[in-house]
């Protein structure tokens, strides 16, 4: 199952991948003599440079996804992420005491104004 962080995670590292790997591949160009060279082995080479960085890129992807999902992981299970959903929950917990609370006292109020308003 792909998610919208698991795609843009594998999209943001395999751009950065391939600027690394441009930067590196620029650093080694070298110029070449076009009057020398045969465009059937130019182009036997490409396939077959295609090809490979095609595949790298799907190893490379799926190894991006599986290294996001195991970070994801190890941050649910640390103990301060613990500790914050637990946190969490008692706060949310608190809220909706509150909340009862506040509703219950509006009532009242309500209630109590309308009996003073009848007396007078």
């Amino acid at each position: 199952m792909k998610t919208t962080k698991e795609v843009m995670f594998a999209a943001l590292g395999a751009g950065d991948l391939a600027a690394e790997k441009i930067r590196k591949v620029q650093s080694n160009l070298q110029p070449m003599n076009l009057r020398s060279v045969n465009l059937a082995e130019l182009k036997d080479q490409f396939d077959k440079t295609s090809t490979q960085a095609i595949n790298t890129a799907m190893r490379t992807y799926a190894e991006l996804v599986e290294r996001g999902r195991s970070t994801v992981k190890r941050v649910r299970s640390a103990a301060p992420t613990k500790r914050a959903v637990e946190q969490t929950k008692v706060a949310r917990s608190q809220t909706k005491g509150a909340v009862t609370s506040v509703k219950k006292a509006a009532t009242s109020t309500a209630k109590a104004t309308k009996n003073a308003a009848t007396k007078v």
